[in-house]
């Protein structure tokens, strides 16, 4: 699942209230898990993490990584299978923290190197993103995630900056980013629920179910949901018998496709030499 906004969320959203109660406060467990003092400024760090974790989600949800969705075939309900699309990404990024080593009382210790120490941390921030569609467009799925993350990032800037001078603002922007992000979730089922598409094994030819990165495949800009009416000439209804057609012709090919708009088009590209079937498509299997 995609946990990585709300993990930091509700981890702060939990100190917070137990840090305030009798239940969390003054009991003798709490000092292994609590800060000895909270301090004003916890929820303007919470929040500014949550900012930049939410403008890495959205540098990992970029439209050229539409072609990383990956298809699960289940059966459909009228007997004719259906494609399902997953794209996970994780990764890691190093945050670089300058630590001070002591309080500066005048200007005179900045400008005296002798008066003061200073520290720096890396810290591995760990990033996720999930997202799972059946009807959308890879690409379409990918740029709502991208603007969600980006409102999330513009919202959590912002109430960290408030809260770092009004402190009792950062309880309640953890809790309200927390509702918006739950808000999110069902926006991305709902588009998805709406779309007017199905990625559905059709008889008319070959359906795509995926294209391979830098293949012929992708430089004949082939897209995930359209049909193969003919290869080279010849009419095809199944995966075997595009790969046959495709060997009439084992360095080039010519295809006749449909898109889901119902419109024709023509692609054509050099394949490489004796390995037809590395065109880079994926079909119902």
């Amino acid at each position: 699942g995609d946990l990585s906004l709300a993990a930091l969320l509700v981890t702060g959203a939990v100190t917070f209230v137990l840090s305030e109660t009798p239940f969390g406060s003054d009991a003798s467990w709490a000092s292994y898990i609590l800060p000895h003092e909270l301090g004003t400024r916890f929820g303007s760090a919470i929040l500014l993490l949550t900012a930049i974790l939410a403008l890495f989600q959205a540098f990992l949800a970029r439209e050229n990584k539409a072609e990383w969705f990956s298809p699960k075939i289940f059966a459909g309900k009228r007997g004719r299978r259906i494609a399902g699309y997953t794209w996970r990404e994780f990764t890691v990024f190093p945050l670089i923290m300058f630590i001070p080593g002591m309080n500066f009382d005048s200007w005179q210790q900045w400008l005296d190197p002798s008066q003061y120490l200073t520290h720096f941390m890396v810290v591995p921030l760990f990033v996720g993103a999930f997202c799972k569609i059946y009807k959308q467009q890879p690409k379409e799925a990918l740029h709502l995630r991208q603007r969600q993350s980006y409102l999330i990032a513009f919202l959590a800037g912002l109430l960290a900056l408030v809260a770092y001078f009004v402190p009792v603002v950062g309880f309640y922007g953890i809790a309200g980013l927390l509702l918006i992000l739950v808000a999110q979730a069902f926006g991305r089922l709902k588009a998805d629920h709406d779309a007017k598409r199905w990625y559905v094994e059709t008889s008319e030819g070959v359906r795509i179910v995926a294209v391979k990165p830098e293949t012929p495949a992708a430089k004949m800009k082939l897209e995930v949901g359209d049909i193969i009416l003919e290869c080279n000439g010849i009419k095809v209804a199944t995966g075997d018998e595009l790969y046959e057609a495709l060997q009439k012709s084992p360095a080039y090919c010519r295809l006749k496709v449909k898109n889901f708009e119902g419109e024709l088009k023509l692609a054509e590209s050099a394949i490489y030499a004796d390995s037809p079937h590395e065109i880079g498509l994926v079909l119902f299997e």
